[in-house]
């Protein structure tokens, strides 16, 4: 896609529970393809529930987790969890 993309919250559980309309839930596919990029508050917000789901944990398990935006839209990839 060349563009790289911050995941919303909200976008990720609604992408999930095909809620979106259907472009939408085609573009964000395409997305999530390329690479899924959510923040960490991103990932405490989506893993912070009692009784998470299994495709959810494993979701947030294939993204990478970016910290903080700088200059010019850039962020910092944090380093995978072992």
């Amino acid at each position: 896609m060349g563009q790289k993309y911050l995941l919303d919250t909200n976008a990720i559980l609604d992408f999930m529970g095909k809620k979106l309309p259907e472009e939408s839930q085609v573009f964000l596919s395409e997305i999530i393809d390329d690479q899924i990029n959510i923040s960490s508050i991103n990932k405490m917000e989506l893993l912070g529930f009692f009784n998470v789901e299994q495709d959810l944990i494993d979701f947030v398990s294939f993204a990478e987790i970016v910290q903080g935006l700088g200059a010019g839209g850039a962020y910092t990839r944090l380093p995978r969890a072992t």
